[in-house]
């Protein structure tokens, strides 16, 4: 069975094209150009993109493209949200709540308790794992690609990530959707770079059980 990466389709192959263009750029394949160029016109932003960047290297020309960033901004959620201060993750190793900063990261809150009611992370798996650092959740593909039509915001605060933060995974500025991440230990480095969202009150001891493939099971909003 021979593959062509023009059966691809958008929205159902998504994430297997965004693998396969990161592919093209990362091996310098200058023959997938003709295949790239058509999807600066795509209207998802991600495709748009990771074709606009991979295009970059293997011509060395500058490339645009009209898509535009999708967001998820809720002001009346936003403050209606202020009073939704804590969550459990019910996991495979335990309970472990959150308090979440809803007047530091008002967007990152908003989103993750939208997805939350919405079931978005039950039974999905922390994908990865790094021992003394940080587990990390929130992609229903378990790849760490995976995440929601929509983009948010960065909202870096003056906190630090201490052992139990709350953050977000991103892959730049701006690019945050649903993964996150909880901290095993202080990890200085990330300060300013990834949004604080939240920090552990209770169940790290569930937090240093976790391995790669443990489940969320709900995400229980407390009222």
């Amino acid at each position: 069975m021979k593959f062509d990466f023009s059966d691809l389709k958008y929205q159902d192959d998504l994430l297997v094209q965004l693998i396969f263009i990161d592919a093209f750029k990362n091996l310098g394949d200058k023959s997938a150009v003709p295949t790239l160029t058509p999807l600066l016109a795509s209207d998802n932003y991600e495709l748009a993109k990771a074709s606009a960047d991979a295009l970059e290297i293997l011509t060395g020309d500058k490339q645009e493209f009209a898509a535009k960033k999708k967001y998820d901004f809720d002001w009346e959620f936003i403050e209606e949200s202020v009073n939704l201060k804590e969550v459990t993750l019910k996991t495979s190793k335990g309970d472990i709540k959150l308090e979440l900063f809803t007047t530091v990261a008002p967007f990152t809150v908003q989103s993750f308790i939208k997805l939350a009611q919405k079931d978005f992370f039950d039974s999905t798996k922390f994908h990865r794992v790094v021992p003394n650092f940080v587990i990390q959740g929130g992609d229903p593909t378990s790849t760490g690609y995976g995440g929601p039509d929509y983009s948010q915001r960065s909202e870096n605060s003056s906190l630090t990530y201490e052992t139990g933060i709350l953050g977000m995974a991103s892959s730049g500025k701006d690019t945050e959707g649903s993964q996150f991440f909880i901290t095993h230990s202080a990890t200085p480095h990330l300060d300013g770079r990834y949004t604080i969202f939240g920090r552990v009150i209770e169940g790290m001891d569930a937090v240093d059980k976790i391995q790669i493939g443990d489940v969320i099971y709900d995400v229980a909003i407390a009222r």
